[in-house]
């Protein structure tokens, strides 16, 4: 079975091949870069989130379908008190998911300093992943 770190590096090798070729449309450069934090930051909640009570698993079900960074980050810092990674770059691919591919009030067009925030995001939030699951798993 596939896990979401599984996912998440298939979609980052794609990512990578996307910045090879100097995205033109920013906005599903951008989707797709939050995408793979999300999908990176859930498998910490998936693998090493254990709720105690039925409350906890509701907040932690509540993670895994959130499309939002800054609710994961929030998550994660609660239900993993030893999580240290540096969420700072990570923080910066949120909001594209929904903003910048459909339309409607919050509906707005990225830009290349968007793009770069976003590749620096996906960078580090695969490293900072990886760094933590070495260190909980030695």
């Amino acid at each position: 079975m596939k896990t979401y770190l599984d996912i998440a590096d298939n979609d980052y090798l794609f990512f990578c091949d996307i910045d090879e070729t100097k995205p033109h449309n920013f906005n599903n450069y951008c989707a797709t870069a939050q995408s793979i934090c999300e999908k990176y930051l859930k498998h910490l909640v998936n693998e090493y989130c254990r709720p105690e009570n039925d409350g906890e698993e509701k907040l932690r079900q509540d993670a895994l379908r959130t499309h939002s960074i800054r609710k994961l980050y929030t998550y994660i810092k609660r239900a993993i008190p030893s999580c240290s990674m540096d969420f700072t770059s990570i923080l910066k691919s949120d909001g594209y998911y929904f903003s910048a591919r459909y339309p409607g009030d919050n509906y707005f067009d990225t830009t290349e300093e968007d793009v770069e925030n976003c590749k620096n995001a996906v960078k580090s939030c695969k490293v900072e992943v990886e760094k933590f699951i070495m260190r909980i798993n030695s």
